[in-house]
């Protein structure tokens, strides 16, 4: 099974190989205050936001990705320190 986990401390955009299919995506961590949009990466290399693609606090979403590339973007957060894991179901 396919785990990937990382932190994040910075506002912007964290990109993670990941196969086609449904992925568990949590985040979980001091959020200060921001918003996490989990994305896929179109053909093109642009970000689509998952519908309900989005947490503002611990908790997390199934996603299920046609691309090999899912995007974690962290806006709006001040001193932010989370802990994200991308695993495939």
């Amino acid at each position: 099974m396919y785990q990937h986990t990382f932190n994040i401390s910075a506002n912007g955009d964290t990109s993670t190989e990941a196969s086609p299919g449904e992925h568990a995506v949590t985040v979980a961590g001091d959020w200060g205050g921001g918003t996490i949009s989990i994305q896929w990466k179109d053909s093109a290399g642009n970000s689509v936001e998952f519908p309900s693609g989005s947490l503002t606090e611990n908790g997390g979403l199934v996603v299920a990705s046609c691309t090999p590339y899912i995007n974690i973007s962290l806006s709006g957060a001040t001193n932010p320190d989370l802990t994200a894991t991308i695993s495939k179901l």
